[in-house]
Order: C-alpha cells, then sequence, then structure tokens
C-alpha cells in the first residue's frame, strides 16, 4: 500500500454503532460526513486501521506549556522547516484569534522571515478554500499547529460533509513531500485519526468512549502508529489513555508531557523523546476489562532525554547516557492517595524501578485502585537530572504492567 493510499485510509470518516462500550467502525469508502462529536459508543474497539509507514515528513508532537528555554524543540522544527526549504507557517486553526503574534517568537530564535502566520481558522471565514491560503501553505518548509481546541481546528480543516478543505490538502502535500509538521497542546491532539477530544482519566474509567467518558473524534492522521495525547503527566492522563487507545482499534497510545516533543523520523520510523520530561506508551494488545470493570493486561513505557521508540518493532531504544536503575531508594511501600495529581504516575513509575526489592507500586482515586507491577520483562534505566525545566532526574521505563481495579472489588479500598 502506498503511502498516498495510506493517506486516504487515515481521512476517511469513522463508521460508528451505537451500544454499550468502546468505539466499533471501520474507515467508510463511501466518504460519509463525520464530525470529531460524531463518533458514538460501540460494543467493541475500532477495527484497527491499515496503513503503510509514510517515509518522508518529520512530526513535533508537543504537550504544552514547553517552556521558552527549551532549545532543543524550538530549534529542532526551526532546523526541520529549513531543511525543507521554507519557513515555518503558523497555524491557528485551533483557536479563535490569529497567529501574528506568535511571528516574533519563532524570529527572535531563527531570524527574521522564520514563520509565517497563515490565515486559516474559524476567524478567516472561507480561508480553507482561499487559493492564496493554499499557495502560501505550499511555499512552507513545515507547519506549526497553535494550541486551542482540537475539535475547533478539525471542523476549519474538513468541510461540513467530511472532505478535506484545499487548505488541509496543502499541508499534507508539505508533510508527505518531507516538510515538518509540529503541534502543541490541541495541535498535537490531532496529530492521530482518530483523536482524543476531551475528557479525565477518571470520567473514562467510570464511562469508558462517549460523551460522558473519553471522547474520540476525526483527527488529521499525521501520526498512524498509535493514539497521541498531551500535557499528559501534568494532567493526569493515564487512565483516558488506556480507555481511548483500547477503544480506537491502535494497539499503543503516546502521552506527551509537558516539556517533551516527541519527535516521529518517517524516514527511520523512530519516535525520540526530548525536552524537560517525557512521554508514556501504553501498549493494550494484551488488555481485558471485566464484567467487575477491571482492567489487567496494558503494559507501559516511559521514554525521555533522547530515548527512541521503535515504531516498527515497537521497543524502546534507551539513550546511551543511561544504566540500569540498581535500586537507589530503600524498600518500603510505594504508594500515592491521587493517581492524577501532577505527575504521580510518574512518581510511581520512577520509584518502582529504583526502589530495592520493590514490586508493586499503587495508586488511588475515589473510585479506583491502580497498580503499577514490575514482573521479569520490567527494565528501569536512570540519567541525569535535568538543567532546564525542571529538577527532576531523567529515567527509563521499559514494560511494566498496570492493572486497574474499582474499589469495590479492590483488596485496598471499599465499596461507595
Amino acid at each position: 500500500m502506498t503511502a498516498l493510499r495510506s493517506l486516504a485510509l487515515l481521512l476517511l470518516p469513522l463508521v460508528t454503532v451505537a451500544g454499550a462500550q468502546g468505539v466499533t467502525g471501520a474507515p467508510d469508502p463511501a466518504g460519509a460526513a463525520s464530525s470529531p462529536e460524531e463518533v458514538k459508543v460501540g460494543e467493541s474497539p475500532l477495527t484497527a486501521i491499515e496503513v503503510s509507514p509514510f517515509t518522508d515528513g518529520t512530526l513535533y508532537i508537543l504537550a504544552g506549556n514547553t517552556g521558552n528555554d527549551n532549545h532543543v524543540v524550538w530549534n529542532g522544527i526551526i532546523e526541520a522547516a529549513r531543511a525543507h526549504g521554507g519557513p515555518i507557517g503558523i497555524v491557528p486553526a485551533a483557536t479563535t484569534g490569529s497567529a501574528d503574534d506568535d511571528i516574533e517568537f519563532w524570529d527572535s530564535r531563527g531570524g527574521a522571515g522564520t514563520a509565517v502566520a497563515i490565515p486559516l481558522g474559524v476567524n478567516f471565514p472561507g480561508s480553507a478554500e482561499d487559493p492564496a491560503v493554499v499557495a502560501q501553505i505550499r511555499r512552507c518548509g513545515g507547519i506549526f499547529f497553535l494550541g486551542g481546541d482540537q475539535n475547533r481546528a478539525m471542523s476549519v480543516l474538513l468541510r461540513e460533509d467530511g472532505t478535506r478543505t484545499p487548505a488541509f490538502e496543502a499541508i499534507w502535500e508539505v508533510y508527505l513531500a518531507g516538510g515538518v509538521i509540529a503541534g502543541s497542546s490541541a495541535g498535537a491532539a490531532l496529530m492521530s485519526n482518530p483523536m482524543i477530544t476531551g475528557g479525565t482519566s477518571a470520567d473514562a474509567l467510570l464511562h469508558g468512549a462517549g460523551p460522558q467518558g473519553v471522547g474520540l473524534g476525526r483527527g488529521a492522521g499525521f501520526f498512524p502508529h498509535g493514539l497521541s495525547d498531551q500535557h499528559f503527566l501534568r494532567r493526569g492522563r493515564l487512565g483516558r489513555l488506556i480507555v481511548a487507545t483500547h477503544a480506537s482499534g491502535f494497539r499503543y497510545g503516546f502521552g506527551v508531557d509537558e516539556g517533551c516533543a516527541l519527535v516521529v523520523d518517517n524516514a527511520a520510523q523512530t519516535a525520540t523523546a526530548i525536552g524537560t520530561s517525557g512521554t508514556v506508551v501504553v501498549d493494550t494488545e494484551g488488555m481485558t476489562r471485566g464484567d467487575d470493570g477491571r482492567i489487567e493486561g496494558v503494559r507501559v513505557h516511559y521514554i525521555e532525554t533522547g530515548d527512541m521508540w521503535d515504531l516498527t518493532a515497537g521497543e524502546v531504544i534507551v539513550a546511551s547516557n543511561k544504566e540500569e536503575t540498581q535500586g537507589t531508594n530503600p524498600p518500603g511501600p510505594i504508594l500515592s492517595e491521587d493517581v492524577w495529581d501532577d505527575w504521580e504516575a510518574w512518581r510511581l513509575m520512577t520509584a518502582l524501578i529504583d526502589t530495592q526489592g520493590a514490586t508493586e507500586a499503587v495508586g488511588t482515586d475515589p473510585r479506583f485502585d491502580v497498580r503499577f507491577l514490575r514482573d521479569a520483562a520490567t527494565r528501569g534505566y536512570r540519567g541525569a537530572v535535568h538543567d532546564a525545566g525542571n529538577t527532576r532526574r531523567a529515567y527509563t521505563v521499559v514494560n511494566m504492567a498496570v492493572e486497574i481495579t474499582p474499589r469495590a472489588a479492590s483488596p485496598s479500598g471499599a465499596a461507595e
């Protein structure tokens, strides 16, 4: 299957069936209309979308709150756009304003002309069909999607009948010709197709995929390897990514934390975590959910500061400057009373791999116990303390198990 055929599959709407839990469906060859809000709850997960890997172009998936001094991220985007022979086109499709105020930020780093404001958004009626906007996009070496609302962005990029606008087609042309596509916050959420449209971890675990739980909608599809999420550890989104990934039809979910950029090299088929935090990779291939709501069979990985995810093999490539953990922390229980609080999932995972004799770390919320389990397949690696953005030490977590149990069925909880 060619990259262009893969693109066509990715951008077709989703056929959905109303039901109890999850989402079901497949790409619709008829090209029926679909909006992010129209992905409904179904009885089983989506059939995984079959795509061939893209062989050109680069993605920078930023969680948001990246930090002005996170030079490795910003400089990397600038250099990638220049390598493709044009400026970075700043797209405000997720916002209700323009990109004019953002140009100074980019030009102060790369010099005059580093970035141009693309008038593409709800504040520019008809812009997605405007030949002048399309021509401006085609002259760019890359595109950067600002944050805001990913649903709003997709409503700009797609026509009401679900077909692609000329502006969206032009963005894809830049990407498949070797350009860079980057996005922050909502601009990161839209990278996959389907995409996460909203919801919390607690609601996702209680209600599954749907209006009351985690929302799934039609995304841009630049990243065909899994579901993308953002503000990940900072906002405690592990529960929602597990539920959403299982419902989406993807095996993997990628939760990018604030301060991190996940850099996808399509030619090399790798995704590298750079910046001052990392990315959690969720593997739901073996996931089961019992009648009592118990989730088992999930594996998680955590990569940062130069670690890579091999997109072909589905494996972590640990950065060469890290060493395997030896148990720096003395023996003792590893607990959290609010597993969805800021970076608590990170604290539990990294403490588990660096505590002598530890096999379990437990975090709770009022209705669930979340267990991180270290077994024979689990590995941990330790690096240096970050020199900018935060004072946390860099870690790598490979192949850790996660189980989520409703407290009524959990040994450590009571029914409510």
